[in-house]
């Protein structure tokens, strides 16, 4: 279905010509942009909008191939997410206690990865401060 919406999407901008931006300032001294020409005076600068290429077939295929592999990736990153905590061990002193809970923020913000949230940043910053106390 996306793919039917980009093909649309080609087809729709194959013929559209380049267009042109211009900065225009008027009487009174307010600026506006558009994108045809100047209706009094002259603009106080113009910009050229270069014309949409479509993908080629090669890089379209390329861009799917990405598309999936960020698929599967996200998918096992999820799956990966559900496995139970490492069994943790004692530790003697309260430095040995700061340091476990340290790697263990560290470690859990790793697997986060990017869907980390705040929220869960300062529970993990809670867990240190109480170690490390």
């Amino acid at each position: 279905m996306c793919l039917l919406w980009v093909v649309l999407a080609w087809m729709v901008a194959g013929g559209v010509r380049a267009q042109q931006v211009s900065r225009c300032v008027d009487a009174q001294g307010q600026v506006s942009y558009q994108s045809g020409a100047c209706p009094v005076g002259l603009p106080d600068k113009t910009w050229e909008h270069g014309r949409f290429a479509p993908p080629s077939a090669a890089d379209a295929a390329r861009l799917r191939a990405l598309e999936r592999e960020a698929q599967r990736r996200s998918s096992v990153r999820q799956v990966g997410a559900l496995r139970p905590e490492r069994v943790r061990t004692a530790v003697d002193s309260s430095i040995g206690r700061c340091e476990a809970a340290k790697k263990r923020r560290d470690d859990a913000v790793y697997r986060l990865g990017p869907r980390r949230t705040i929220a869960a940043l300062r529970a993990l910053d809670a867990e240190v401060f109480q170690a490390c106390r």
